[in-house]
């Protein structure tokens, strides 16, 4: 689950995405997963203008707020299941954990990666978290261990 900034809106992952205004209680959205891979993880951008939304057909998903319009699709190249995904700060940087083992960080802007971190414990990876500035990566993976990387921008 992710909250909206400002802290009236709040996303739920499941089989697909369900949005709900906390002042209400009413939901306002369904948001239906393309791939039918299931949402693992949701998060919004820092603005609240974008929802990223990880799914366990290896894909994630930037969603405009607004509209609730897919703007860009984020594949994983090795294809597995994505876990996580987490904003930096600026909301120009996602970064997304796979089972895999790998961690991936993306530019929301161009849809590209722009640096891969590999578990060196041969495990999955099910969370990822920046650190404040945005300049450490903590990737925690299936057997428990978290690593922490240096993010240069």
């Amino acid at each position: 689950m992710a909250f909206q900034p400002g802290g009236t809106t709040l996303a739920a992952a499941g089989d697909n995405i369900t949005v709900w205004n906390t002042k209400t209680g009413k939901v306002t959205a369904t948001l239906i997963d393309p791939s039918s891979g299931g949402v693992n993880s949701v998060a919004f951008g820092p603005g609240g203008t974008t929802l990223a939304a990880a799914d366990g057909n290896g894909r994630t998903y930037l969603w405009d707020t607004a509209s609730w319009q897919i703007t860009a699709t984020l594949t994983n190249p090795g294809g597995k299941a994505v876990e996580a995904a987490v904003f930096g700060p600026g909301g120009i940087t996602l970064a997304t954990a796979d089972v895999d083992g790998r961690a991936y960080l993306w530019d929301t802007r161009t849809g590209k990666i722009t640096a891969t971190f590999t578990d060196p414990g041969g495990s999955g990876v099910d969370s990822v978290a920046f650190g404040p500035g945005g300049t450490i990566l903590a990737v925690g993976d299936t057997d428990g261990t978290t690593y922490l990387w240096r993010v240069t921008r």
